[in-house]
């Protein structure tokens, strides 16, 4: 699958599933409720598809320093910020349950 599409649709699932609008990872607005569901976006793409970061800061329209600096920081968020953990998890769970899904109607 084309990666531009593939991380359209990890964007789509993280806005649904952690019901934020459509801009609140595209945006510019730099408070928690934004922040949190784009690094995991951008996380979940990373560490689940192996998406590049260049595809990843186009289409969330940052420089790829963000997505370097996310994923430098995913670690530590994992341990330490709750919310962001819950977060990654709770898109990560939805997305792999989609998968398995998506495999048992292909069979």
């Amino acid at each position: 699958m084309n990666a531009k599409i593939n991380f359209q649709e990890i964007l789509h699932l993280t806005n649904k599933v952690l019901n934020v609008p459509d801009d609140a990872i595209t945006g510019k607005s730099r408070e928690s409720q934004n922040v949190i569901p784009r690094a995991v976006c951008c996380m979940i793409a990373r560490n689940q598809e192996g998406i590049k970061h260049s595809t990843i800061a186009k289409a969330i329209k940052k420089n790829r320093a963000t997505v370097y600096y996310y994923e430098t920081k995913h670690d530590i968020y994992m341990k330490v910020w709750g919310a962001y953990r819950k977060s990654y998890y709770k898109v990560k769970m939805v997305k792999m349950y989609l998968k398995v899904i998506k495999n048992l109607k292909s069979i």
